[in-house]
This record gives structure tokens, C-alpha cells and sequence, in this order.
């Protein structure tokens, strides 16, 4: 996984972070209001948490942009980044997702509760 703080446009953004994420090949981004009032420290808005949801690095660019002062070369840094990482064996991850893996079988194991 790959992270990247941006500088903000003002204060009222926290804090706004992107990259890319191998497990779902996907970019996302995060974006922390000021004064959102959630009590947690959970995204106030997000993009690409989920598989294969955002394949191409302008989405995220164009979803903080309105928070964010974008570097120039972020879309580059950011097609570096998967490039790098790569993405992980998409039927193991569905495989563990679902409970469908054979790695852990338990299905005539003999649970003692």
C-alpha cells in the first residue's frame, strides 16, 4: 500500500491522503473534514475501498481536488506506485473473502464450543 499526504486547500480539510492499494488493486483516497462531528477517525469522504474499484489515478485526482493543492506529477507517482506494488492474486483474495479457501478447511474439524 502505498500513502501519500497532500497539502490541504484550507482549514476547513484536516487532512487528505491517497496511493494505491495492492490487496484491491485499486487508488483511493481519503479525505478528513474539520468539524465533521463523526467522534471518529474514520474518512469524512473515500474513494477506492473496494476491488478493483478505481483503475485509473485521475478519479482520485479529480475526487480531492476540490480539498487538496494536487502536486503536478501526482497521477505519474501515483501509476508508479501499482506499477511497483502490483496487485495481489485476485481469486485468493475472494477465495479468503468469502470463506471459500481451502488453505483453512474447517468444515470436519471437531470444535470443542
Amino acid at each position: 500500500m502505498s500513502i501519500h499526504k497532500i497539502d490541504v486547500r484550507d482549514e476547513s480539510v484536516n487532512s487528505v491522503v491517497v496511493g494505491w492499494e495492492k490487496a484491491f488493486g485499486s487508488f483511493w483516497a481519503h479525505v478528513y473534514l474539520a468539524g465533521d462531528g463523526s467522534g471518529y477517525p474514520c474518512p469524512s469522504r473515500e474513494i477506492g475501498g473496494d476491488f478493483r474499484e478505481v483503475k485509473d489515478p485521475a478519479i482520485v485526482i479529480d475526487f480531492v481536488r476540490p480539498y487538496a493543492h494536487v502536486p503536478e506529477d501526482l497521477a505519474a507517482i501515483l501509476a508508479a506506485d501499482a506499477e511497483t506494488e502490483g496487485t495481489c492474486d485476485m481469486p485468493a483474495i475472494l477465495g479468503i473473502q468469502e470463506g471459500t479457501s481451502t488453505a483453512y478447511d474447517l468444515s470436519e474439524a471437531a470444535i470443542p464450543f
